[in-house]
């Protein structure tokens, strides 16, 4: 995204300029800082000085995340000069689905009152750092977990009587593998899956709330 920026004033001007694309308020790309490609609202963030009667021309680069469905999402710019701030948007269409580089397997099950958890690198990639996110109705916990290729990790936990717990593995904004165990029924379900598709009444938002104070 290219911005082109003016001051008409009389003196400079200092300001925070970034861009992503979202829905509602779900952040969808990923910036580049010069550096990294990263997984936030204010990835790409530039400060800037422009100088009274000067223009400034800003390349901010975005990509969308892996698994975004395909569909018409809002590009936004956000111009910040202490307080004020100023809202640029335009509609894009992500025409095809891009798919994860990871090829993680996250899979749990109740076995004599714990929880066996197992996280498979079913790929070649070197060393993949990510975290394991464990979510009940009581607390959250994270867990960095690096694995390797072809590598397969188990952890054992024993949660709480008549609890639901939910194991996310997750690297940066992506979420590579989710699975839930419930313990008073004894039963558990696999969702090798980008996306939260665990169902019941309001445990969706519950569980997108969660995650948000997780990352903020």
């Amino acid at each position: 995204m290219e911005l082109k920026l003016r001051n008409d004033g009389n003196t400079p001007k200092e300001l925070s300029v970034y861009s992503y694309v979202y829905e509602s308020k779900r952040p969808l790309s990923e910036g580049f800082d010069g550096e990294t490609w990263k997984g936030s609202w204010t990835a790409n963030k530039q400060e800037v000085v422009i100088k009274a009667g000067e223009n400034l021309i800003l390349v901010l680069k975005n990509k969308i995340k892996e698994d975004v469905d395909v569909g018409e999402y809002t590009l936004k710019a956000r111009i910040k000069e202490g307080k004020r701030e100023t809202d640029l948007t335009k509609k894009i269409n992500v025409l095809e689905q891009r798919k994860s580089q990871y090829n993680l397997i996250l899979s749990c099950e109740v076995i004599e009152n714990k929880t066996v958890v197992v996280i498979e690198n079913k790929g070649l990639n070197n060393i993949i750092d990510t975290k394991l996110l464990i979510f009940s109705a009581k607390n959250i916990e994270s867990h960095g977990v690096s694995i390797n290729g072809k590598e397969k990790k188990f952890f054992v936990f024993k949660p709480e009587p008549e609890t639901t717990h939910h194991y996310l593995l997750v690297k940066d904004y992506l979420i590579l593998g989710n699975c839930s165990a419930e313990y008073e029924k004894n039963n558990f379900f696999n969702r090798i899956t980008g996306k939260t598709l665990t169902s019941g009444n309001g445990v969706i938002n519950w569980f997108a709330s969660l995650f948000r104070k997780v990352f903020g």
